[in-house]
């Protein structure tokens, strides 16, 4: 699955810019790594937790949101902010 974040996008009643610093390629990277760990086949499926840590302003919001929406129309998803 790959993400295209070159256009603004309102997410929950907010604005999200343009992707200008490439994250976009780092959701494409974890999606896949989770995918490869929670397995396909019905019969081995597992869970598996991410945790996302930085700085506050380093864009944990812009990146988890803007994920988060594009994978909700295909996987099942859960967004806390704590």
């Amino acid at each position: 699955m790959d993400f295209n974040w070159n256009e603004t996008k309102k997410v929950d009643e907010q604005t999200f810019s343009a992707d200008n610093l490439d994250r976009a390629k780092y959701a494409t990277y974890l999606t896949s790594l989770i995918k490869a760990k929670g397995g396909t086949d019905k019969s081995n499926l597992s869970n598996y937790v991410l945790n996302l840590d930085a700085e506050w302003g380093a864009g944990k919001t812009y990146f988890l949101k803007r994920w988060s929406e594009d994978l909700k129309g295909n996987h099942p998803v859960v967004y806390i902010d704590a």
